[in-house]
């Protein structure tokens, strides 16, 4: 039996006695069977593809994403859905023309995080100073950032995917936020850069001198070429005068 509020009559016959009373039954209904959905909640990352099913053949899945119950004027289910939003409540029926609808199917919680960042470089000792790129796969992410080894959070200040480390024991820690996302787990630098001054350059560097000889110690105002950024300028040099061995 596969259409509902239907009523079934019937007659006992045989060749040796007269037909009997029609009997007749009561009402039968019969109710699509309720919908399947894969996967049914869960924490994902980005975004989360959700398939709806129906072992009912010849249904129709209708299915709305805000939390409202879905009938005949709902949108209809033809491909997977993209969830990219924490908090959606996804509710679903299966209509049959000849059937009652089935349940009503409702997910579990549904928590989409932004994808988590990465660092390059992750650690290290540099001269003068470190570009330390933060790297995001995900548009329209905004970077939240701590450089004291705290945790960040949705007040921590925002920062740019460049930092320039100049002091040792920095220790970055970041979060990725999007509009309707959680916030994405905590990325942090294996461990703190080491930042170490440039050698000074003395000169002359050695030599024979008559009498005596000034030696000047001096450092650059310029980090490595690789950088490309000033740094702070060195003290004022001092020359030291010194005589010249025999």
């Amino acid at each position: 039996m596969e259409k509902t509020n239907t009523v079934i009559r019937g007659i006992a016959t045989s060749a040796t006695r007269s037909t009997s009373a029609i009997s007749e039954s009561k009402i039968i209904h019969v109710i699509a069977v309720k919908t399947v959905m894969e996967p049914n909640g869960g924490l994902f990352v980005d975004l989360v593809q959700v398939v709806l099913s129906t072992p009912t053949p010849g249904s129709e899945i209708y299915h709305t994403l805000d939390g409202s119950d879905p009938n005949e004027g709902s949108r209809r289910f033809g491909h997977a859905l993209s969830l990219s939003a924490t908090g959606i409540v996804l509710k679903d029926i299966a209509i049959h023309p000849d059937m009652h609808h089935s349940d009503l199917a409702v997910s579990n919680d549904f928590t989409v995080v932004a994808t988590a960042l990465t660092f390059d470089p992750l650690a290290g000792t540099y001269i003068g100073q470190v570009e330390v790129n933060i790297v995001s796969t995900m548009a329209g992410s905004a970077i939240l950032c701590t450089t004291d080894g705290s945790v960040p959070t949705e007040s921590s200040a925002v920062c740019l995917m460049l930092v320039v480390v100049t002091q040792t024991d920095t220790m970055i820690k970041v979060v990725a936020t999007k509009d309707g996302m959680s916030v994405s787990a905590v990325a942090s630098l294996a461990a703190a850069f080491v930042i170490k001054g440039m050698s000074p350059v003395v000169s002359p560097n050695g030599g024979t001198f008559t009498e005596s000889g000034k030696v000047v110690l001096s450092c650059s105002n310029r980090p490595p070429r690789s950088t490309g950024r000033w740094m702070a300028p060195c003290p004022r040099p001092r020359p030291r005068s010194t005589l010249s061995p025999l």
